[in-house]
C-alpha cells in the first residue's frame, strides 16, 4: 500500500501550486508584510538577527559550499533562526523513505559542518522542530531529534511537552528575545493533537500581549510553519 506523505487536502493542492507558485501559496495569507522603514539610527546597544527557511536534506551528510557573501551575514549573527525540516539523527546511517515516499533525515553532523562552513557555532542558533516533516522518523524520532540538537549545542523551539513551552526565550545584547514556533500540519499525522510539536491550534487562542509580560520580553517573534 502506498502511503501518501501529505494530509489529502495538501496532495490534491501540490500540481496546482507547481503550475502557480506564490509566495502566498493558495491561502488566505497576506503576500508579505509591509517593509518598515526608519530614518533614525537606533541608540544603544543593537544586535543582529538572521531568520532562514527550511534545513533539510534526503539521506546526504555533504555540507554545501558557501557564498563568501552568505558566510559573512552569518558569521556576524548574534541569533540564528531557522526551521529544521527533517528528524535528525546522531548516529547509524540515514535511512530512505518508504516506496515512492520521501522521508527525509538529517544527520547532525551535517548540520554542525553548515553552521561551521557558516563560520558561526551552535550555540547562537536556534533551530524549529514544528514542521510538517518532523514525524517522517516517527513518533520516536522527535525525542531523538531533540536530544542530538541539544547535544550538539543547538538551541530547539516548537518541541511539546512539560518542559517545553511554546516560547523559547534568549538574552542578547538588546534585551530578551521570545520565539514562539508551531506548525500547521504534520505528513502523516502520527501524533496526538496535543502531542510531540507545537501546531496551530494550539496557537489559536494564545494571548501574546500577556504571555509577553508574564515572560518579561522586550520581543516576540512568531515562527510558523504554514506550507
Amino acid at each position: 500500500m502506498i502511503r501518501p506523505p501529505y494530509p489529502l487536502g495538501e496532495l490534491l493542492r501540490w500540481p496546482v501550486r507547481w503550475l502557480r507558485s506564490s509566495t502566498a501559496g493558495l491561502d488566505a495569507v497576506c503576500r508579505g508584510p509591509r517593509l518598515w522603514r526608519d530614518a533614525t539610527a537606533p541608540e544603544g546597544p543593537r544586535a543582529r538577527m538572521v531568520v532562514v527557511g527550511d534545513v533539510m536534506t534526503v539521506w546526504n551528510r555533504v555540507v554545501p559550499r558557501v557564498d563568501p557573501e552568505v558566510r559573512r551575514v552569518f558569521e556576524r549573527a548574534d541569533l540564528v533562526l531557522a526551521n529544521c525540516e527533517a528528524p535528525v539523527v546522531d548516529s547509524g546511517p540515514l535511512r530512505g523513505g518508504g516506496r515512492l515516499v520521501v522521508h527525509h533525515r538529517i544527520h547532525a553532523g551535517f548540520l554542525t559542518g553548515l553552521v561551521a562552513e557558516l563560520d558561526s557555532s551552535p550555540d547562537r542558533w536556534i533551530l524549529s522542530i514544528a514542521n510538517n516533516h518532523i514525524c517522517d522518523d516517527g513518533p520516536p524520532g522527535i525525542e531523538r531529534t531533540q536530544r542530538a540538537l541539544e547535544t550538539a549545542g543547538f538551541g530547539v523551539a516548537g518541541g511539546r511537552g512539560p518542559d517545553r513551552p511554546l516560547v523559547v526565550n534568549r538574552d542578547l545584547p538588546v534585551g530578551r528575545i521570545g520565539i514562539a514556533c508551531w506548525s500547521r500540519w504534520l505528513n502523516h499525522r502520527e501524533l496526538a493533537p496535543d502531542d510531540g510539536v507545537w501546531r496551530h491550534h494550539d496557537v489559536a487562542n494564545v494571548d501574546w500581549a500577556a504571555l509577553r509580560s508574564s515572560d518579561d520580553l522586550d520581543l516576540l517573534l512568531a515562527f510558523p510553519h504554514w506550507d
